[in-house]
């Protein structure tokens, strides 16, 4: 049996608790809600938010897993005053849904459920504010909103009956079923200048940018230096409300990265500075293998409480081996708009990893077996003609001599 993991976002990052035996956070290798965010990141009072998460478990990647959500209005006075702040019904979340009695389940005073799904919709109250002044300091500095996210390593239906969900929750609540319960806080102010999710910029590995949608390749045992960049307008500045006044002030970002397999150095690493976490690999040895499934994550976070962010395939290089002779690319000419299933055919073309098109790999591009072709999903791009590049298994590049126009 698995137990529930408590996951806490204490100043935008995700803290877990969980019964088992410790690994690194950054080690992913079950099920776990490595981010959350709201889009917008900062809401006024009355605002709708959508507010999504990035739930993953290795062990089972085509499972949908089953996400609920349960919302708690802010305190306008910001002192932290919410059902969604006791402790006491954090340490076992499942009797919120599965009273141990065997009884209904009923939320307690303050909750509300706000999702069951890959989304929750929330909207603070429009009069929120209005048992503080019209200058009051708080309606700019703002105050929060909570989210728990239940998140369930099993898929449900949206249409079961009570009866297949209080069954449900019943083996959440015996640890029958793997969950993770994480906390969000969603900002809501007057401010005028709202906080933004950032922007995710490069992934680097050893200084070489990862092409968008392509595998981050590393070598078995070998120590790869990663960075990671936004672009300078989600370093975003506003002005703080302080009893001494007000005070401009400039975001930070940090980066969390995740793998399937493999140590960081450093769990968070600031970004858009002058810093590298090291990531040493497995090995690939008897005591140290390879992941199945590789994948990696990076989650950036900013210092409002804003958050993107990116997935890749993790792709541990192979030994030198023969090189693909690609020799056509089907169509050769594609809309702007991508999308369009592109082939490439050739001799070896299993030993091809990605695609590259104008800088992008083709889209969830594989190679099958069946049809010995190469195919993936053209990435918008602007009009022009571009050329044919592969990554092979082996990590190396090669351009194929071959070019697709784009209308």
């Amino acid at each position: 049996m698995r137990g529930i993991c408590v996951v806490i976002a204490v100043g935008g990052l995700l803290l877990a608790s969980c019964a088992e035996d410790f690994t690194p956070a950054t080690d992913v290798a079950g099920l776990r809600v490595l981010g959350i965010r709201s889009e917008p990141a900062e809401v006024a009072p009355g605002q709708l938010a959508e507010v999504s998460a990035l739930v993953v478990d290795p062990t089972a990647p085509a499972r949908h897993n089953t996400l609920v959500w349960i919302s708690c209005d802010p305190d306008p006075f910001d002192l932290n005053r919410s059902a969604c702040s006791d402790l006491e019904q954090l340490a076992d979340a499942s009797s919120l849904f599965a009273p141990g009695d065997g009884g209904t389940p009923d939320l307690p005073p303050g909750m509300k459920l706000a999702g069951f799904g890959d989304k929750a919709y929330y909207a603070p109250p429009a009069d929120l504010f209005d048992a503080l002044d019209g200058g009051d300091p708080r309606r700019q500095s703002g105050t929060v909103a909570q989210l728990l996210l239940l998140a369930i390593a099993e898929e449900v239906s949206p249409t079961a009956t009570q009866e297949e969900l209080k069954a449900l929750f019943e083996r959440v609540r015996t640890h029958e079923v793997a969950s993770v319960l994480a906390l969000f806080r969603v900002r809501v102010s007057e401010s005028t200048e709202p906080n933004h999710n950032p922007q995710i910029g490069a992934v680097l590995v050893d200084g070489e940018p990862v092409p968008a949608g392509a595998h981050v390749t590393v070598t078995p045992g070998r120590d790869a230096r990663i960075r990671f960049t936004a672009p300078e307008e989600s370093l975003e500045s506003w002005d703080q409300p302080l009893p001494t006044g007000v005070e401009r002030r400039t975001e930070r970002l940090v980066a969390s990265p995740y793998t399937t397999g493999g140590l960081f150095n450093f769990e968070r690493v600031a970004v858009n500075e002058d810093f590298d976490t090291v990531y040493t690999p497995p090995s690939g040895t008897g005591d140290d293998p390879l992941p199945v499934r590789g994948r990696f994550w990076v989650v950036v976070r900013d210092t409002r409480g804003g958050q993107s962010w990116r997935e890749h395939r993790l792709h541990f290089c192979e030994p030198l081996g023969e090189v693909p002779a690609i020799r056509r690319v089907m169509p050769s000419e594609v809309e702007s708009e991508g999308g369009v299933t592109v082939t490439l055919e050739g001799d070896r073309a299993d030993r091809v990893l990605d695609v590259l098109i104008g800088g992008a790999a083709l889209d969830r591009g594989g190679y099958s077996e069946a049809t010995k072709q190469f195919s993936g999903g053209m990435p918008a791009l602007s009009p022009g003609t571009y050329p044919v590049l592969v990554r092979t298994v082996d990590c190396v590049t090669l351009d194929t001599g071959l070019k697709v126009t784009v209308r």
